[in-house]
């Protein structure tokens, strides 16, 4: 049963071009990178010495810029075509998971969060 199930996944998807399978491949690993948020709370509280209160602000801060980087990237994509609108985004918030480890200050963190969820959404 497995192999006809798989069989069916590999002839549905076997005649896409390759640039379809890099970006699908990219944005794995750039979504991958969302595995941050359960852990950020943690890391803020334990590791940071953060209030639970200020780690949920900081965490209301992505949301709020998820909702902005929706908005962003339809417009973004409207102007300059789907394909620059995906490189930005995926560029960006790669650039700004990496960047997140290297921020200590509560408004840094808020600021970098902010613009990580701002390109990655």
């Amino acid at each position: 049963m497995l192999g006809r199930a798989l069989r069916v996944y590999k002839l549905s998807f076997s005649g896409l071009p390759p640039s379809l399978w890099l970006l699908s491949g990219i944005a794995f690993v750039n979504r991958a990178g969302t595995m941050v948020l359960p852990f950020l709370i943690l890391y803020l509280t334990r590791e940071r010495g953060f209030s639970a209160e200020s780690a949920g602000v900081i965490l209301g801060v992505y949301g709020t810029g998820s909702v902005l980087g929706s908005y962003l990237g339809g417009w973004l994509t409207d102007r300059l075509g789907s394909r620059a609108g995906q490189q930005i985004g995926l560029f960006g918030g790669g650039v700004g998971f990496i960047a997140l480890g290297f921020v200590h200050a509560p408004a840094a963190i808020a600021t970098v969060v902010f613009l990580t969820a701002t390109f990655a959404d």
